[in-house]
């Protein structure tokens, strides 16, 4: 491998650079193929990445691979004309219905042989199916893009969303024949989602730099760890500088014990895990830290193979909840903003796609104020585009919203504060005047900011008028992501993902 391959390109930066490519040029498969190969290994900076087309019967039509060992890439092409119950790799693959498979140590994984991996010099490997955007539910896939490294890796949230951007790149290209204009909107889209989620996980890594959160996951065969950037933030120590000698130094002997028992529970059942755990800061002071992971990959006997999860210092909390025992109402919101905290951070850590998250933020905002209906939208221009939403089945919310009017939602976009608004005492513009019609009688929207800019805002509508008080606490917290949202219930009515209304839900990007 190159020098100059070592260190992945900017995600962002490839998939523009293969779309102008593939606009202007406008290549053959076999050359949309191998350019995809091409950009593949750079944005996850891997060793190899090999594009495979198939055919409606599961046989090898074409393979475009990266490969330049003359004899690890003549073992890859030979299996052109192949049945994929034929190819050991293959076989795994279909096997497993995810549409993207990560084994980050291979020869530890019972899903690929040892000869089969040390011809091609595996030793972490990812695997996004190809699927016909244009064809039928239940339509077999078109092909695989495989990226491997030839050392075990972990294998992050970032890598595996831009995986499956680049296949999504990919796919329409095997497909392609008469349909030019699907593939010009399917390269956009593509670019546009990896946009989105490159903003998302920037957001995320603020927003825990901010809430003081970092995630990490657990090899039970290996006992090997990984951790993201945010232990720095919290635990005063970089996540390559974690060892197990550095936790023995920094977390007492008791909680060590209780750590090791609890880990080897996990290991043998199956089931979540809940931690807590002092952690002595290299400037003196003792933490708390609180966090819960759950298994995400198994053995093909059920037994669990790696955990993720997050972890949160909670020592503020502990030590306000000292002082403040004699008021239970707030030691209860405080454990409910955690909880809700743990909850987001886990969905991060577990990969889950930019919209899900999205959508998670606006039911926690939403259950945090006591709303009947909250979203997370974009602002652009003169418009806001809902990009997350969580609401009551009989509350609507348009896919785009105008910010001309007298909304909270508008005044955020106008001065970049956080703004409540009673809507009984509001102008008389459309959006104002449907959500009166709706019995709607305050609302709150908060600014989030992505590099100091206004990327958009989360706001939520509230019946009972009471939303405001919890949001007027808080005017002034704004922040790169959401605060702290709460898991405490609302008496509105049951509130319902994608209810059908006057103003439909938007649909899911």
């Amino acid at each position: 491998m190159r020098a100059s391959d070592q260190t992945a390109a900017g995600p962002e930066r490839v998939v523009a650079d293969l779309a102008a490519a593939l606009f202007s040029e406008r290549p053959g498969r076999d050359a949309a193929l191998d350019a995809v190969a091409a950009a593949a290994r750079r944005a996850l900076g891997a060793d190899r990445a090999t594009c495979y087309t198939s055919s409606p019967d599961q046989r090898v039509v074409s393979v475009h691979t990266t490969e330049e060992d003359p004899r690890r890439r003549a073992l890859v092409l030979g299996a052109v004309g192949a049945l994929a119950e034929d190819l050991p790799v293959w076989r795994a693959v279909r096997a497993d219905p995810a549409a993207l498979i990560a084994v980050e140590d291979v020869a530890r994984s019972p899903l690929i042989p040892p000869g089969v991996a040390a011809a091609l010099g595996v030793g972490a490997l990812l695997c996004v199916r190809l699927h016909d955007p244009a064809a039928p539910p239940g339509a077999p896939d078109i092909g695989h893009l495989f990226v491997s490294w030839a050392s075990p890796r972990a294998v992050g949230g970032r890598e595996r969303s831009t995986a499956l951007a680049l296949a999504a790149l990919a796919a329409p290209a095997v497909a392609a024949a008469g349909r030019q204009a699907e593939t010009r909107a399917a390269l956009i889209a593509a670019r546009e989602a990896l946009a989105r989620a490159q903003a998302a996980e920037e957001a995320m890594a603020r927003g825990q730099r901010v809430a003081r959160i970092y995630t990490w996951s657990w090899n039970t065969v290996t006992g090997e760890s990984h951790y993201s950037s945010g232990t720095l933030h919290v635990l005063g120590i970089p996540a390559d500088r974690i060892t197990q000698e550095v936790k023995r130094a920094h977390i007492p002997p008791a909680d060590r014990a209780r750590l090791a028992a609890e880990g080897r529970r996990a290991a043998a059942g199956g089931g979540p895990m809940d931690i807590r755990f002092r952690w002595r800061h290299p400037d003196g002071r003792e933490l708390i830290l609180d966090g819960h992971a759950e298994p995400d990959v198994w053995d093909p006997a059920g037994r669990p193979l790696r955990y993720s999860g997050a972890m949160i210092d909670v020592t503020d909390r502990q030590r306000a909840e000292e002082r403040l025992r004699a008021s239970e109402a707030r030691n209860r919101a405080l454990a409910g903003e955690q909880t809700v905290l743990r909850r987001v951070a886990t969905a991060v850590a577990q990969g889950r796609d930019p919209e899900v998250l999205f959508d998670l933020v606006a039911e926690e905002a939403a259950g945090l104020l006591g709303g009947q209906a909250a979203a997370v939208c974009r602002i652009e221009g003169g418009e806001a585009a809902v990009v997350g939403y969580w609401g009551a089945a009989d509350v609507p919310f348009a896919r785009r919203i105008p910010l001309d009017g007298s909304t909270a939602l508008s005044e955020v976009a106008r001065t970049g504060r956080s703004a409540s608004v009673r809507y009984s005492g509001a102008g008389d513009d459309h959006i104002t005047a449907q959500l009166r019609d709706q019995g709607m009688r305050r609302g709150v929207a908060a600014p989030v900011l992505a590099g100091g800019r206004l990327w958009g805002a989360i706001s939520v509508v509230d019946r009972s008028g009471d939303t405001g008080a919890a949001a007027d606490a808080d005017a002034d917290a704004d922040a790169a992501w959401p605060g702290s949202p709460s898991s405490s219930a609302s008496p509105s009515p049951t509130p319902t993902r994608g209810a059908s209304s006057p103003i439909a839900r938007p649909p899911t990007r």
